[in-house]
């Protein structure tokens, strides 16, 4: 390799892996969650990026408390400009676990991104997908699967 290859390498890595570049590929998500009784319990919300791992290896996850409206505002900092399925669990009891009943139906509410619900079991990650390629707010609304 040449000695003007080899700079050219260097430069590009510089450019790629430095902070601005960084900050220019990725934003602050926003999940504004909805429908749990006021101050009791927490909710757990998982991002994930890809079909394969949806509901199953989340890419982030955080809890917060929920507040004296119901809800939460979990703030994604440094989010990758990708597509993103969202799901939150209202953990009523803070065992930090979803409690579902002998057949595996949640006894607690859910929510998922663009509010999708499924039929006889959880909706796909088509269906709660969305394109994050700026700073957004999603809304979801908890539920419980009736």
């Amino acid at each position: 390799m040449t000695t003007l290859m080899v700079r050219v390498l260097i430069l590009s890595a510089a450019v790629i892996f430095s902070p601005a570049f960084a900050e220019e590929n990725t934003g602050v998500l926003t999940l504004d969650i909805t429908g749990a009784n006021p101050n009791k319990g927490q909710i757990i919300i998982s991002v994930y990026d890809t079909e394969e791992s949806f509901l199953k290896a989340a890419l982030r996850t955080v809890t917060l408390p929920v507040d004296d409206k119901g809800g939460a505002e979990f703030k994604i900092a440094d989010l990758a400009f990708a597509t993103y399925s969202v799901s939150a669990i209202y953990d009523e009891d803070s065992n930090n676990e979803l409690n579902t009943n002998f057949i595996g139906i949640p006894k607690e509410l859910i929510g998922f991104s663009n509010n999708a619900r499924g039929r006889f079991g959880p909706p796909s990650y088509q269906e709660t997908s969305f394109p994050f390629d700026q700073a957004k707010t999603v809304p979801i609304a908890l539920s419980k699967i009736k």
